[in-house]
């Protein structure tokens, strides 16, 4: 079943206008984010149709990007021999999957409703870094 959302988001993520992404506000997020839990845990009410599917998709797209441009950045900043992340580095480990990330978001909204408000990327580092803080002295 999953597959086949996946599938249908896949297949429809390029008739979305790439400006879209950046209109996806951290409320947007944790709606997109508790259609995805609800699918994955069988308690979805209704049949899941293809905008389920793109909501599901979007949860896990958006938060992957995020976690791959914090690489990115940490990656880009040794090799310019910059020994600072400007901040914002995660410490994720090395097998984090996205069940685990959404949910890492959808419990930091939770816990943090005046966050709905944050800039979504923003709010998504948040809730990363509270779940998997970084150790001491890094």
């Amino acid at each position: 079943m999953l597959k086949r959302l996946f599938l249908v988001f896949i297949l429809s993520l390029g008739l979305v206008p790439v400006s879209a992404f950046a209109a996806i506000t951290s409320k947007d997020l944790l709606d997109y984010c508790t259609t995805y839990v609800q699918i994955r845990e069988n308690v979805y009410k209704g049949t899941p149709d293809n905008e389920a599917g793109v909501e599901t998709g979007i949860c896990l797209a958006y938060i992957v990007g995020i976690i791959n441009m914090d690489t990115l950045v940490a990656e880009s900043s040794k090799k310019e021999g910059d020994t600072s992340t400007g901040g914002w580095a995660l410490c994720l480990p090395d097998d984090i999957t996205g069940d685990q990330s959404a949910d890492a978001v959808l419990k930091y909204l939770h816990a943090n409703p005046d966050e709905v408000n944050t800039a979504s990327a923003v709010m998504v580092v948040k809730a990363l870094r509270a779940a998997y803080p970084c150790p001491k002295g890094k």
